[in-house]
């Protein structure tokens, strides 16, 4: 299992913002209207010769594979630290511990063109017959873009060396100064070192400084956030790529990572001219702040129906109207969600959700859940929560603004229970969960994005 999520958190925050800026570069999503995509080809245009050029670099070599890995993965990590299984996270990660890192990243333009295969192209490689057309002449994109985001881990249990963290990312609306809805995802992972978030202290601590083979292993002070930390960094460069980590030698946060990956050089090329090269790709992530959520009922257990109850079914309404202009049109549908359960340990689960909307489509994720949401509160933090008053902020957080405020304690009329309704109130998303008083179930969830113009209703229509 960690094999295969190496590098999985760190790799999601890049993923997140060069999706942002990707789709707003690309003409999909540009001040709130949809556009036509950039394309098509030139007709009628006479042959002309393209020749190919041996040796070019491959996207999936092993420069490109430096945006999946870290240092560890590039040679750091059998010889670097020794090997102890009982070594768990750092000791301040406990249950309702939340990170906060902020990342960005731009896809860099070094050519004003690329070559792209098409059958109907002007442009003829005379070796092999293959078609192409230059962007340069169809009027495309070269695909340039940029983006910023946060992502917010939550641990949701600890057990032995082993932690079950959740993870949550929001792009950035700097026009309208609001986040916009990103995946969320989750895993359990051997904590005592989990890619792009820590490593506990005491495997740092072994490290001697290293300068060779284009590795770097340098101790020094870090100033960020106001902050100067005493800080271990690794420094890997291959050709063609560069990728940087610095982390806190005291708590073994991830203070900062930075990566630079040039692109593949065009297997074709005019006569006359180089190969076009392709983009360059740049990330970066900071290190925002860590802190304990005051939500209560963040060291409960399971509820006793998870061991006989193995999948939730909710039904209801996609409602979208133009953000633009709401008179212009609306577009309303039915929407499933089925939650599939799979208890992984005393306090938590994993889960794989799969969304249909009706004409439009289905999607499908994965994650995990624990005792203060998303598909079930503990006891304890029902019999918490029963004392609590409309209006009373449960938690705030000072990065993104999220208020996690009690609605009310009442009837669903969709479903006769009683619930108990949290509101998530943060700038351009807010969400409204309804839990079971008597199970702790998620028994009404729906959610509002008016930057986009979308409002979901969902109601509890299998479960316990």
């Amino acid at each position: 299992m960690r094999v295969g999520l190496r590098g999985g958190f760190s790799v999601l925050l890049g993923v997140l913002v060069l999706a942002v800026g990707a789709a707003l570069a690309l003409g999909q999503v540009s001040g709130g209207h949809r556009h036509r995509p950039w394309g098509g080809s030139v007709a009628g245009a006479s042959v002309a010769p393209v020749r190919f050029v041996p040796g070019s670099a491959s996207a999936a070599g092993r420069d490109a594979q430096l945006l999946s890995t870290d240092a560890a993965a590039l040679g750091l990590g059998a010889r670097a630290f020794a090997v102890d299984d009982g070594l768990g996270p750092p000791s301040w990660v406990r249950p309702g511990t939340r990170l906060t890192f902020y990342s960005a990243a731009a896809s860099v333009a070094q050519s004003r063109f690329a070559w792209v295969e098409d059958p109907n192209g002007p442009w003829e490689d005379p070796a092999t017959g293959t078609h192409y057309r230059r962007t340069d002449e169809t009027g495309e994109s070269m695909g340039s873009a940029s983006g910023d985001g946060v992502g917010q881990i939550d641990v949701q249990a600890v057990r032995g060396a082993d932690v079950a963290l959740s993870l949550t990312l929001y792009g950035i609306d700097h026009e309208h100064h609001v986040f916009v809805p990103g995946s969320t995802t989750g895993a359990t992972l051997p904590g005592a070192e989990i890619d792009g978030l820590w490593v506990n202290p005491a495997r740092l601590a072994q490290l001697q400084d290293v300068r060779a083979n284009g590795v770097l292993v340098l101790r020094g002070e870090y100033p960020l956030g106001g902050k100067t930390y005493q800080a271990i960094s690794f420094a890997v460069t291959t050709p063609g790529a560069y990728q940087q980590y610095t982390y806190d030698t005291e708590s073994g946060v991830l203070l900062s990572s930075t990566s630079s990956t040039a692109g593949a050089a065009s297997p074709v090329s005019a006569p006359g001219e180089g190969p076009a090269q392709g983009n360059t790709q740049l990330t970066v992530s900071f290190f925002a702040g860590v802190r304990q959520r005051t939500v209560p009922g963040a060291d409960g257990v399971n509820p006793d129906w998870l061991g006989r109850t193995s999948r939730l079914d909710y039904g209801g309404t996609y409602y979208w109207a133009n953000p633009v202009d709401p008179s212009s049109g609306t577009f309303t549908s039915p929407m499933t969600m089925g939650i599939s359960l799979k208890p992984g340990g005393g306090s938590w689960a994993s889960y794989a959700a799969q969304t249909a909307i009706q004409g439009l489509g289905s999607s499908t994720g994965s994650g995990v859940t624990g005792p203060s949401g998303l598909y079930w509160l503990s006891r304890s933090a029902l019999t918490a929560l029963a004392r609590a008053t409309p209006g009373q902020v449960l938690d705030q957080d000072p990065i993104t603004g999220e208020q996690l405020v009690v609605r009310d304690l009442g009837r669903d009329p969709a479903t006769g229970r009683t619930l108990l309704t949290l509101d998530s109130r943060m700038p351009g998303i807010t969400t409204r969960a309804g839990y079971d008083t008597t199970t702790g179930v998620l028994s009404s969830y729906a959610a509002q994005v008016p930057g986009s113009g979308t409002i979901i209703d969902l109601h509890l229509q299998g479960g316990p």
